[in-house]
């Protein structure tokens, strides 16, 4: 299991860049206190435009650990007055997350492509199996991979997140034409249907 903390945020007008730079201090300061990061970008979906600091840690404990290292961390302190003083957008979501299958390699896949489903927990177990199934496609399999996770905080905990990473945009189109449309995956998809519904599908990319 790997625990994820996700923070997104939605950038004034006008202040996109200074936004995006604000987010990149952020994750760089995570990372010098424990965290694996990232600065994600929305391209597409109801997340379009928006920025979001993912980071996530081994498990609960070293995100604890973390945390409170970071906590007493004078530039996270500064960094914390600074946004205070001079805000240039709004934090949309702060989410608690844990992997149920595989985990975020964003490092090696700086594309994602999440589907949120509300589903019943009782349903979890033939979810994960359905993710199984699609990670054991092999086409094009150097070039993406797939991981899933539940919240542990957050408006909605009967969430089910399937979280398909890409190495790029072109190979994210590859494997909709190639593997999206095959008959195997509109089985799996047929079948997920009957565990739960699909909320939304967001494309994020990484910029830091």
């Amino acid at each position: 299991m790997t625990a994820i903390s996700v923070i997104l945020a939605k950038p004034d007008v006008g202040k996109e860049e200074q936004a995006k730079e604000r987010m990149k201090h952020r994750a760089k300061i995570m990372s010098n206190n424990g965290f694996t990061t990232r600065v994600a970008e929305g391209f597409s979906g109801p997340t379009a435009g928006h920025l979001a600091v993912q980071a996530m840690t081994e498990d609960w404990t070293a995100m604890g650990t973390a945390l409170t290292k970071m906590a007493a961390d004078p530039e996270f302190i500064e960094w914390q007055q600074n946004r205070r003083k001079n805000p240039i957008g709004h934090m949309v979501r702060r989410t608690g997350l844990r992997t149920v299958y595989g985990e975020p390699q964003w490092a090696e896949f700086p594309v994602s492509y999440y589907r949120r489903y509300k589903m019943p927990r009782s349903n979890l177990k033939k979810a994960i199996e359905l993710i199984g199934e699609i990670d054991s496609i092999e086409t094009m399999k150097e070039h993406w991979t797939i991981s899933a996770a539940v919240p542990i905080t957050g408006a909605e905990m009967d969430m089910f997140l399937a979280a398909y990473q890409f190495k790029s945009l072109e190979v994210m189109g590859q494997c909709l034409d190639e593997i999206g449309t095959s008959e195997q995956m509109q089985d799996i998809v047929t079948r997920a249907s009957e565990l739960g519904n699909i909320l939304t599908a967001d494309v994020a990319i990484t910029v830091a």
